[in-house]
């Protein structure tokens, strides 16, 4: 299932490749040609199968016109036949002819009239159910769609975009995201028509005790203090939505060992006119908290900074933890 905004679904043809050309190919449009669609199979299928038993009951009264001698019951079945009647209207003149003749007629005249019927009622019940089920050629739950916008494609982030994508991209992703998390990663997620925006809504990955990723000094316990969380291969396709052929499918991982790094020593306090480099403008007399746990560049005088947080934020959420989580 797919929720994007309607200018970036592609309308017209396309294939899914992830099944076959034929079964694969979808028409995108809106509702009202849609709608139309399905009226117009429905009596295109009609009349294709009206004019399939045309040339069958001509085939028929063709074959039996023979120029034998012949008697009138099969006469009247030559009449019903010539008419080109619809394939209910055989049925049931053939029964009422049927229990007209039904004393007076042979046991292969009486064969005669029961097998066209037979036949009769079985393109009825095909005419009927192709009426129906030509319906299901157009779908409008559950839409799989595919995207067309000039804006997808990998973020190219270079030093004269960094600003950009950091004041305008990530902010945007982020307002979108957090909300999204904890409305339907939570165990108790109850608002499914909002967590169902993405293909494979949930991604399931598999999380056991480890070692830690680092040196023993760089984490807090001694009996695998680490947490991994490993999703296996994944396809591309099936997980993340994309069209791939076969020839070309992607498979990808992500592992991710997590551990509760100690804060002792490592930690420094620092006015925050002295750090540069800060995302925004630094308020009056506010602090900022550095963590130290490994070198970075881009920052000649702060370059064992490997986090800074402001400690303005604790005057407006819910606290501020002593202990950080950092990911490998």
């Amino acid at each position: 299932m797919s929720e994007i905004e309607s200018s970036f679904v592609k309308r017209g043809l396309w294939v899914d490749l992830e099944k076959s050309a034929t079964m694969g190919s979808t028409i995108t449009t809106d509702i009202r040609t849609g709608t139309l669609i399905a009226a117009l199979l429905a009596v295109l299928c009609s009349l294709a199968t009206n004019h399939l038993w045309h040339l069958i009951t001509f085939l028929i009264h063709q074959y039996r016109a023979d120029g034998k001698p012949s008697d009138a019951f099969s006469r009247q079945q030559q009449v019903i036949l010539r008419t080109l009647p619809t394939p209910s209207a055989v049925v049931s003149d053939y029964i009422k002819l049927y229990f007209s003749w039904r004393g007076n007629s042979t046991r292969r005249g009486k064969f005669r009239s029961i097998v066209i019927p037979i036949l009769a009622a079985i393109v009825t019940i095909a005419t009927v159910l192709s009426g129906v089920f030509s319906s299901y050629v157009v779908d409008t739950t559950a839409l799989q769609v595919l995207a067309k916008s000039s804006f997808c494609g990998p973020i190219n982030i270079s030093d004269e975009s960094h600003n950009s994508v950091s004041k305008n991209y990530t902010p945007a992703v982020r307002t979108l995201a957090e909300p999204l998390a904890q409305d339907c990663y939570q165990s108790n997620s109850t608002n499914f028509a909002r967590c169902n925006i993405y293909t494979k809504p949930r991604i399931p990955f598999h999380v056991q005790r480890t070692e830690c990723p680092w040196p023993s000094s760089m984490c807090i316990g001694r009996d695998k203090p680490s947490v991994s969380m490993d999703s296996g291969l994944l396809d591309v396709n099936d997980a993340f939505g994309l069209n791939l052929p076969s020839n070309g499918k992607v498979q990808f991982r992500k592992k991710t060992t997590c551990a509760v790094l100690p804060l002792e020593n490592r930690t420094t306090v620092i006015p925050a006119t002295a750090y540069k480099g800060y995302s925004r403008p630094p308020l009056p007399e506010e602090q900022f908290l550095i963590f130290h746990f490994g070198e970075l560049g881009g920052n000649d005088t702060w370059r064992n900074a490997t986090f800074v947080g402001s400690l303005a934020k604790t005057n407006v959420t819910d606290g501020f933890t002593t202990r950080y989580v950092i990911g490998k």
